[in-house]
């Protein structure tokens, strides 16, 4: 076969083969690259059950565009014998890895494996295992033969799952509980008749779940049995399921229990051996139900794992943000206001918050916000390239929950509850956890709307929540039982969680005006007697009020360039600075028991390396250093202190991406363009060139910077050269191309409009602002800012000038039509309104159209390359699509139909090809204790 022409492909090498089929390594004539030919054996070439197995791989794998699973290429004859043409992998199988061992360890003369692989691989690796099974089980299929032989390791480290010759669709479940997204699963199964006879098995015997081994009927939970086998081998160098004869490995599977994996290898943490062990359950109602739940506590393992902390136990929280976390927040900061204003560096850099936070609260609080977001998008995106030292001796970390969707959250003054925010396939509920039961009880809902801040009374007979419309700036305080009861409402208008006096007499919060204006104010809890304590027009900003224990004092962010902490009488008077500490970002604050102290969740100015995220600080109110009490690489959202002071909550986030380039109505094609998920590809925006290349936002090493790769993913480019103290994202280009505009944000926290030549080069500032858009001509770059305390649509040269304004009512994010005439952008005319879609002119005065949005989303618009129809994220069920707007008027529609995970940002190109920054988000509520 070497040397031979096959079809338009010219074999090179044979490779190897196995029972199924023997692969070649060959050129692609037509394309120029290589690839991987994979033949049946001449013996099985003329069985029909092995031709249909072999088709059936094609089908599957070409069906699952994932970065994790072997690409199919092609299927095709020569000279009667069947082939597939698929991705050539350099590297080793995960056996080979595995029998030779992490560390070098040899297998002896009897094959026995002498080592496991060390933790951070073996984790780094079955989080891409079990994500690309989450993909294929999302699609109905099945590989029923997941064992270390089909799972290929790249020379980069990268999993590839390969061989979906076993491959099925997965049955249509009769109940939910019985498989992986039953609503979506075809009914059809691929095989006709069955190909193999009913009852017979089918895989790898050491490697088959309980129910495979029995000849039952199979869904994904089979898939995940056996990664559970291949993991305990990983971990532990050996299979958890051995015998002398297949009988006896079918014994073994169906009655006994693995040795122990802690037992086979003593440097394991509890936790993992907890996962394993999940995974092997032979009651599958008692498994992991679906990859997805696995993947997530694979990856807090190893970001706990990472971070040298114990991830052993649930934990708490106490009114700890305000259930808002940006969607760019990756290693980066939650916002603990609404979508548009949670941490700033400067009032234009307020504006990318919002709208990269996307389906939680980011129309409405971008608007709410002004121009308040490049620190939530900024400082949300920077991560730390080395491991974070280990955190001071006798730091305890307990997780109180593990779900990954919460919102917000406070722990009871007597430290026996916790009563938390969760958002679930798009609606959000309030639950409270009574910590000595690890119990959980849901006592209110809020469908559609969300909940802007959670709080208990003083004396912990209720907990007070803000309700929001996701389309308004502002909510009303409700109050709820704590053990349950019917939700009042108390007060309206509020924009921030509440703080409460310690005699619960009177409550504290914000109340953001759509004007422009801040406000603190205090009140009885029933509305009564409001009191304005400070005022402030925007930019100036008012975020995260506390109340001190003595009840004298309240404290909040003050912003004005910079976040400033300050305090303020309880009963009036002038507003002081708190000396000492200079922040790039508060993300939340309160008070700690016992002293003058505050904690602070956020970022000092001059923060880099392993702080560059947000981390927790104790903060002397009468001025001197801040001493910080995490040094690790997650990012903290929000702090609170038991009533005792001897116990912190905080709000931990984790955002993984990648950037994905698709087709509408062709989504299960959709290809990742990288592997690597940490980077936050795309999150703070991305955008197509004319010749078909995408800028987009990365961290790397802590930096935030804008690069530029293929639609194909090749030969990527940084083009921005920031340090750890500046960031640069929102990358726009004009139709004709010729350079970039972008949004960066300096060390002082300063927001401006750059431009530069599409290499990177002839950098230039040209004007104070955030989300560029530019003029189909390359003339001019239209932007929003912050003028007279209201948000509004500017423009300036492309080569430098003075900027104009072009509107003068609340508007935001614009998006230039390709036909230079309109600007599309987020419009609300009054307070009291919800948030619009509007057309405006390019040459700017009142809009020509406005259309209704269905829900919160991005507040990021885009124009379909044929000028018919405006188009933005909407999430529905937890679930984000781009959708559009006719221009022409009508309902809007969905253009992508994803069953699954998040899209942070998108951008069109000129053939009708989308780009998109895809992943998923988790937050959780941690226990601190042993913190001084």
């Amino acid at each position: 076969m070497t040397g031979k022409s096959v079809s338009h492909y010219r074999v090179l090498e044979k490779l190897g083969g196995g029972g199924m089929g023997v692969v070649y390594e060959a050129k692609d004539t037509r394309l120029g690259r290589l690839v991987a030919l994979k033949f049946l054996p001449e013996e099985l070439a003329k069985d029909y059950e092995a031709l249909e197995r072999l088709k059936r791989e094609a089908r599957a794998a070409s069906a699952l565009n994932h970065p994790n699973i072997c690409t199919i290429y092609d299927i095709d004859e020569h000279e009667g014998q069947p082939f597939i043409a698929m991705e050539l992998l350099e590297g080793q199988t995960l056996k080979h890895l595995v029998d030779v061992g992490a560390r070098g360890a040899r297998p002896t003369e009897q094959g026995e494996r002498r080592s496991p692989l060390q933790i951070d691989t073996l984790l780094d690796l079955a989080i891409q295992i079990a994500d690309a099974l989450d993909t294929a089980h999302s699609k109905g299929i099945i590989h029923r033969d997941i064992k270390p032989a089909n799972i290929f390791v790249t020379t980069r480290g990268q999993a590839k799952i390969l061989d979906f010759g076993l491959a099925k669709l997965a049955p249509k479940p009769r109940r939910a509980a019985e498989a992986v997204g039953a609503s979506a699963l075809p009914t059809a199964s691929l095989e006709p008749e069955h190909l193999t006879s009913p009852g017979v098995v089918l895989g790898t015997v050491a490697y088959m779940s309980p129910e495979q081994a029995r000849g039952e009927e199979l869904d994904a939970r089979t898939d995940l049995f056996s990664f559970g086998a291949v993991l305990y081998e990983m971990a532990t160098g050996k299979q958890p399921f051995t015998g002398n004869t297949s009988a006896m490995i079918f014994t073994a599977i169906l009655t006994q229990a693995p040795t122990p994996p802690v037992r086979l290898n003593p440097e394991l943490s509890p936790k993992l051996e907890e996962i394993i062990n999940k995974t092997l359950e032979k009651d599958r109602r008692l498994r992991y139900q679906t990859a997805a739940d696995l993947r997530a506590d694979l990856q807090r393992l190893k970001r706990d794992t990472d971070s040298g902390r114990s991830a052993a136990v649930p934990a708490v929280g106490r009114n700890i943000g305000t259930g808002l976390v940006p969607a760019l927040g990756p290693g980066g900061e939650r916002a603990s206001r609404q979508d548009a204003d949670a941490t700033s560096e400067s009032s234009d850099s307020q504006v990318i918050a919002g709208l990269v936070k996307r389906h939680k609260k980011a129309i409405s609080a971008l608007m709410a916000a002004g121009m308040v977001i490049a620190a939530a998008l900024i400082y949300g995106l920077y991560r730390a390239a080395s491991h974070a030292p280990a955190p001071p001796a006798g730091l305890e970390f307990t997780r109180v929950t593990g779900s990954g969707d919460v919102q917000g959250a406070d722990i009871s003054p007597d430290g026996k509850y916790v009563a938390y925010v969760r958002e679930t396939a798009g609606k959000q509920s309030l639950w409270l956890k009574q910590l000595a039961t690890d119990s959980d009880v849901q006592i209110a809902t809020l469908g559609e709307d969300i909940c802007a801040g959670v709080a208990f009374s003083p004396d912990g007979s209720y907990v007070y929540f803000v309700r929001q419309d996701r389309l308004k700036s502002s909510g009303d305080l409700y109050q709820v039982p704590s053990l349950g009861g019917s939700p009042r409402k108390m007060l309206a208008g509020i924009t921030d969680p509440p703080a409460f006096s310690p005699d619960g007499q009177r409550v504290a919060f914000v109340r953001t005006t759509i004007i422009g204006e801040d406000s603190l104010l205090t009140a009885s809890p029933d509305g009564s007697d409001e009191r304005v304590m400070a005022s402030y027009k925007w930019p100036e900003r008012i975020y995260h009020v506390a109340w001190s224990p003595d009840g004298k004092t309240l404290a909040f962010d003050h912003y004005s360039r910079q976040s400033v902490l300050t305090t303020i009488a309880a009963e009036g008077g002038p507003a002081q600075p708190v000396a000492g500490a200079h922040w790039n970002a508060i993300l939340d604050l309160t008070w700690l028991p016992g002293g003058p102290h505050l904690l602070v969740a956020g970022r000092p100015q001059g923060a880099s390396g392993s702080t560059a995220t947000s981390q927790l600080y104790e903060v002397p109110v009468e001025g001197g250093e801040a001493r910080q009490i995490t040094h690790d690489l997650s990012r903290y959202i929000g702090v609170r202190a038991s009533a005792d002071g001897k116990t912190l909550l905080a709000l931990q986030g984790q955002v993984l991406t990648t950037i994905q380039v698709t087709t509408p109505g062709k989504e299960s094609e959709a290809r990742s363009l990288s592997a690597e998920n940490q980077s936050h590809d795309g999150q703070g925006g991305l955008a197509w060139t004319p010749d078909g290349k995408i800028v987009y936002s990365s961290v790397h090493n802590g930096r935030y910077d804008l690069w530029k790769m293929g639609a194909d993913g090749s030969n990527s480019q940084r083009l921005t050269n920031n340090d750890a103290s500046a960031a640069s994202a929102l990358p726009a280009v004009p139709l004709r191309g010729g350079f970039i505009a972008f949004y960066q944000e300096d060390r002082n926290g300063q927001g401006n409009i750059w431009r530069m030549d599409m290499d990177g080069s002839n950098l230039k500032q040209l004007t104070r602002g955030a989300f560029p858009a530019i003029s189909p001509d390359g003339r001019w770059v239209v932007f929003s800012r912050t003028e007279s305390g209201k948000v509004v649509l500017m423009k300036v040269p492309s080569g430098g000038g003075p900027a104009s304004q072009l509107t003068d009512y609340a508007s935001n994010t614009p998006s230039v039509s390709p036909d230079g005439k309109w600007i599309a952008c987020l419009y609300a005319p009054s307070q009291d309104q919800r948030f619009s879609l509007a057309m405006v002119p390019f040459a700017g005065g009142q809009p020509a159209k406005v259309f209704p949005l269905p829900g919160a989303g991005h507040g990021y618009f885009s124009w379909t390359p044929d000028g018919h129809a405006i188009s933005y994220l909407y999430d529905v069920n937890g679930v984000e699509n781009v959708w559009e707007q006719p221009v022409a008027g009508g309902p809007p529609k969905p253009v992508t139909h994803f069953t699954s995970d998040k899209v942070f940002w998108f951008d069109w190109s000129r053939d009708g090809r989308l780009a998109l920054s895809r992943g998923t988000e988790q937050t959780d509520a941690v226990l601190i204790k042993n913190f001084r």
